[in-house]
């Protein structure tokens, strides 16, 4: 009898045991939290707790984390290994192997459990002014991207509207334009990767029917992580435009079309848990004449709001440097929204 309920204690204890543990996370504040790591994007870690339901962490904000079981380990080299986590030092996590303990800094990790699905954002904003002035200004963009070890495919666009009010009653448009993108990264090796692209632009404004931009060349993706990502592109580029008819204007050429260079860049990073800053440059000169060139840069600041939402603010210039007659060469823009990541 007594050897029956040392069985029966000895089970409960173990059964008790199992559910007992638990992934940790302890924070740089010297917090832990107990659950499940469920996933790590972009240096958001995704963790399941009884006490907090489904949260998202900052990695930024971990001291360091262990792990029950096993979890998929994806590299700064992009080797994935499936391993059990112990906690490290400050920083950093221990991984078991058969040459020994090692240790990674955790800033260095690109995901956890990776996924090969689609993630990006939508950003949404518009101005609305009555009295001495009144008009409507509306944008929305997108930004969707799925990242593997081998390949990287982008797209993205963003539609721009504004309407003033007529002394009439009517209502004119002074702002009309959108673009679209769709790209396609081929990795060869960690950093280097060759790209196929192609822009579509439209400004009815400019009296630009569309411009059409296909482009080839080699990028390298100088740092990619959590912290911040930098990468650099160059090749080469048609560009075909068309343009609205002016009879108007003798002699006036409303298509075009030329090869050109395309070099551009990207740089982001995150100031701090909530902060990130953007930046993009891209430069299109024509090969036979190089005062016939495009510039498409941003800058910007995106405010975590939520785990979801974001707030943003970003300044846009579009440069033709050759415009239909009558259009001018620069589109400045200052742009707020309110976006929801995915």
């Amino acid at each position: 009898m007594k050897s029956a309920i040392k069985l029966a204690a000895l089970a409960a204890i173990s059964f008790g045991a199992t559910f007992a543990a638990a992934d940790t996370i302890t924070f740089k504040n010297g917090d832990k939290l107990t659950g499940t790591v469920v996933e790590m994007i972009d240096g958001k870690i995704k963790f399941k707790s009884p006490a907090v339901g489904e949260i998202v962490i900052d990695s930024l904000d971990v001291s360091t984390f262990s792990t029950d079981g096993l979890i998929d380990l994806q590299l700064a080299d992009g080797t994935i290994v499936k391993q059990q986590v112990s906690a490290g030092e400050e920083g950093k996590i221990s991984v078991s192997s058969e040459a020994g303990a090692q240790q990674y800094d955790i800033s260095s990790i690109k995901g956890i459990n990776p996924r090969t699905g689609w993630n990006g954002s939508l950003v949404g904003g518009f101005i609305i002014n009555r009295g001495n002035t009144e008009n409507e200004s509306y944008r929305a963009a997108f930004d969707i991207n799925r990242r593997s070890e081998q390949d990287r495919i982008r797209f993205g666009g963003a539609y721009n509207l504004t309407r003033e009010s007529d002394d009439d009653g009517g209502k004119t448009s002074t702002v009309d334009n959108w673009f679209t993108f769709g790209q396609y990264d081929y990795f060869f090796n960690e950093k280097l990767y060759g790209y196929a692209r192609l822009q579509v632009d439209h400004d009815r404004i400019a009296a630009l029917e569309y411009r059409i931009t296909p482009s080839l060349g080699l990028g390298y993706q100088w740092v990619e992580g959590p912290v911040w990502n930098f990468n650099t592109e160059g090749g080469v580029a048609y560009v075909y435009e068309k343009y609205e008819d002016n009879d108007d204007i003798p002699d006036f050429d409303d298509d075009d079309s030329y090869v050109a260079l395309r070099l551009a860049y990207h740089y982001d990073r995150r100031l701090n848990d909530k902060v990130l800053l953007f930046h993009n440059l891209e430069y299109i000169p024509a090969i036979d004449d190089l005062n016939n060139f495009q510039i498409n840069t941003d800058l910007g600041i995106r405010a975590d709001l939520t785990a979801k939402m974001f707030a943003e603010f970003k300044f846009e210039l579009k440069h033709d440097s050759t415009p239909a007659a009558g259009a001018k060469e620069n589109d400045f823009r200052y742009i707020f929204g309110i976006g929801w990541a995915f």
